[in-house]
């Protein structure tokens, strides 16, 4: 499963205006901890194909949404659904915490 490659342009359709959860992942081509989230999502990603929207905006060519939501720090995962940001969580989680948060998006 690719990542959707999130942008200021596409954010509203792709990620509020999905059908489906999403879980957006802030990151930049600078930024190493980001490296292992990508990692972590990449694995999960084939578990939740087709039911979860999982997208990737890269805060160096897309600051509109980046500052909207004030993101200051990363690594940083949103969770949204319905149209609505659920949970940030800041920082490296292991993957079986991102697993359980995505989880609870499905419930």
């Amino acid at each position: 499963m690719a990542f959707k490659e999130i942008t200021d342009q596409n954010f509203a359709t792709e990620i509020l205006g999905s059908d489906k959860p999403a879980v957006l992942d802030f990151t930049a081509s600078w930024c190493q901890p980001c490296k292992k989230i990508r990692k972590s999502l990449e694995e999960l990603a084939p578990a939740y194909e087709g039911r979860v929207v999982i997208g990737e905006l890269n805060v160096e060519h897309n600051q509109k949404i980046a500052t909207e939501y004030g993101v200051i720090s990363l690594p940083q995962v949103m969770l949204f659904k319905g149209g609505q940001r659920i949970e940030t969580i800041h920082g490296v989680v292991p993957k079986e915490k991102l697993a359980a948060k995505i989880d609870s998006l499905l419930t």
